[in-house]
């Protein structure tokens, strides 16, 4: 636990530039409004925590199944539910 003179040095070096400067300037905050938040809510997809794969009956006797190695993928919605999404694959 750092003590007050500790906590009140750390603070006079910040100020002071001992740790670098803050350019409080270069970012400008954007505001947006609600409509534009509900608007449309896009989920992109995590390669390496998904899996997209596939089963195809061959000559009505074997099933053939694959997945895909590489894939991008996101679903956007305006809803709150998932029956009016859209699926980019």
């Amino acid at each position: 636990m750092n003590t007050q003179l500790e906590i009140a040095q750390a603070y006079k070096d910040f100020h002071a530039g001992k740790y670098g400067k803050i350019n409080y300037n270069q970012k400008k905050l954007k505001y947006i409004t609600m409509e534009q938040v509900l608007s449309k809510t896009k989920w992109i997809i995590d390669p390496m925590h998904s899996q997209i794969g596939f089963k195809v009956k061959h000559l009505m006797v074997a099933n053939v199944r694959g997945t895909f190695k590489e894939f991008e993928a996101s679903i956007n919605t305006k809803e709150e539910d998932f029956l009016s999404a859209e699926v980019d694959v």
